[in-house]
């Protein structure tokens, strides 16, 4: 049994204030680096023994996954796969800027995401295929092994739609929040979901 453990980053400032990041790098604000500390706390007592960390090669998240690894004692991998989705012409901008801007391709990312097309961003199909990909060979290559997988938003929730076998156009009947915790398990009839989404330890 592979048993996958997906953490969103923590915290940045553009998480804060809302604006689009996607391949804009940007660091963990102090929240951030708290909410990795207490993942990285609840792996260790919940989950060991953890047998390799992937990540994103953006900072927030190779930040992220540092912290779990300094925990754990692993070192962190980087699985490009698991870099956050492009967003093109929309980072920087707030949600309402790109309304403004991109008012009938915001209002499908939003109502229909598989259907929309941001300029200069990521396909969302071309995505779920590599993520899907990437997830097989895993539990192909880590049989019987528990990991860490450190991500982004949207990649996060391509990951939560795939394990709960929906298709792209639930990306917002899932959510995952900075410095949250979801664990998936590979059984022979497929993967199961343990848990999605928790964010007890977070709560202060």
């Amino acid at each position: 049994m592979t048993r996958i453990i997906l953490v969103r980053h923590g915290q940045t400032e553009w998480n804060r204030v809302e604006r689009f990041r996607g391949r804009t790098d940007i660091p963990l604000n102090d929240t951030g680096i708290w909410q990795a500390e207490q993942a990285a706390g609840v792996i260790k007592a919940r989950f060991t023994p953890v047998s390799a960390i992937f990540t994103s090669p953006m900072s927030r998240a190779k930040k992220t996954a540092e912290i779990i690894g300094q925990v754990l004692g692993l070192p962190v991998e980087v699985l490009p796969v698991l870099g956050d989705y492009g967003f093109g012409e929309w980072e920087g901008k707030t949600p309402e800027e790109v309304k403004q801007a991109y008012p009938e391709q915001y209002r499908l990312w939003f109502e229909q995401p598989d259907k929309a097309r941001i300029p200069g961003g990521d396909n969302l199909a071309e995505r779920r295929t590599q993520v899907d990909a990437a997830l097989d060979s895993l539990a192909a290559e880590r049989p019987d092994q528990t990991i860490v997988l450190v991500s982004h938003r949207i990649v996060s929730k391509i990951i939560a739609l795939s394990m709960l076998g929906l298709d792209n156009s639930h990306l917002w009947n899932v959510d995952v929040d900075t410095g949250s915790i979801s664990v998936f398990e590979r059984k022979r009839f497929g993967w199961l979901t343990q848990t999605l989404n928790d964010t007890c330890h977070l709560k202060q």
